[in-house]
């Protein structure tokens, strides 16, 4: 069932499906712990205007989507029915089932300059209900 965000058709996700957000920032993992800092999962108006891009992982090569990137420091998972209990939701635009079938966004979350206090809310909870699935320090090459 496709629903309408704003002006963008959007496809929901399975609730079964995972999803994975690529770690590009050094400091969105806390090497003391090892899990994933909620910076990770905290959204940028400028930079993320549909959402806060995730992979499916069930489309994806691991090493390869996560070797497109500059520099990237691995992945979490995320289960798409968990992230909807906060009340957010995971799908594809139009754009993505044509040009990237293996990319994703959450939507629904508020940029800290929206709403600061559910923003750092809503990402704690993401990063606490992460898993890590890779820690692979990636460079893109350019071949």
């Amino acid at each position: 069932m496709r629903r309408n965000h704003g002006f963008v058709l959007f496809t929901p996700l399975p609730c079964a499906e995972i999803v994975l957000r690529a770690l590009v920032n050094k400091n969105w993992f806390d090497q003391e712990s090892k899990r994933v800092r909620p910076d990770a999962f905290i959204l940028h108006r400028t930079r993320d205007k549909d959402g806060l891009s995730v992979c499916i992982q069930s489309r994806a090569d691991l090493g390869a989507w996560l070797g497109s990137f500059k520099k990237s420091f691995g992945a979490d998972s995320l289960h798409t029915g968990r992230i909807r209990t906060l009340g957010l939701d995971v799908g594809q635009s139009e754009q993505d089932l044509c040009d990237q079938p293996d990319h994703a966004v959450i939507t629904g979350l508020p940029s800290p300059d929206e709403d600061a206090k559910r923003a750092e809310s809503l990402a704690s909870q993401l990063a606490k209900m992460s898993w890590p699935v890779d820690r692979t320090v990636r460079k893109k090459t350019n071949a």
